[in-house]
């Protein structure tokens, strides 16, 4: 199968059927390994190290870039880091 590129960093490596009707398309690196960069409010919140609860309170404050496809809200993982960067404290020197 020949791989179509999507991303200038991706390219689709297969489709996958989830029963009747439901394909997953797999995106794959171009040195093979896999990598999700969109990230549903469930498996942000172990990044940031917070609840859902608060996720989605992050959301609604506007302090979270998200996205908005239907009802369902994702959440790319880059932004995530530049949450946690931009929210670092720096320990004191005495």
């Amino acid at each position: 199968m020949e791989a179509i590129a999507i991303y200038p960093k991706f390219e689709v490596a297969s489709s996958q059927f989830n029963g009747p009707g439901r394909a997953e398309l797999v995106t794959q690196e171009r040195d093979g390994y896999s990598n999700r960069r969109r990230l549903s409010v469930e498996e942000a919140a172990p990044i940031l190290g917070v609840s859902v609860f608060m996720v989605r309170a992050l959301i609604r404050q506007r302090a979270l870039p998200y996205y908005r496809v239907g009802r369902r809200i994702v959440l790319d993982g880059e932004d995530l880091e530049r949450y946690l960067r931009q929210h670092r404290v720096e320990a004191c020197e005495e």
